[in-house]
C-alpha cells in the first residue's frame, strides 16, 4: 500500500480519471459483496446472488466491461466465494450462467 501512495500523489494531478475510475470499480466491488453479505438468511443470500449474476450477464451483453468485472471480482471475492451453503441454492441454469460468466 505504500508504494501504490507513493505513485499515486506523485502522478495524482496527472491521472485524476484513471484513480476516480479505479476508485468507482472498487466501489461497486465493495457495494455486491456487501449487499449479498447483509442479507440475514440463506435464502435471501442465494437470491441476492442470483440477482447479481443476472446483473453482470445483462451488463456484459450491453458491453459494460468495467461494471461486469467489478460485479465478478465481487463474486469471485473470498467473503462471498465461501458461502457454500447459499451456492447450493442457485438453480442449475443460473449456476450454468455463472459459470459461463467466469470463463470470460
Amino acid at each position: 500500500k505504500q508504494w501504490y501512495q507513493r505513485r499515486v500523489r506523485g502522478y495524482s494531478h496527472q491521472a485524476k480519471n484513471i484513480l476516480h475510475f479505479a476508485e468507482r470499480m472498487n466501489t461497486l466491488t465493495r457495494w455486491a459483496a456487501t449487499s449479498i453479505l447483509a442479507q440475514k438468511d440463506k435464502v435471501s443470500r442465494a437470491k441476492m446472488i442470483t440477482d447479481f449474476i443476472n446483473i453482470a450477464d445483462e451488463l456484459y451483453r450491453l458491453n459494460n466491461f468495467s461494471s461486469f468485472i467489478a460485479i465478478i471480482n465481487a463474486l469471485e471475492g473470498s467473503a462471498i466465494s465461501r458461502l457454500h451453503s447459499a451456492g447450493t441454492r442457485l438453480r442449475g441454469k443460473v449456476c450454468q450462467k455463472n459459470e459461463d460468466l467466469y470463463e470470460i
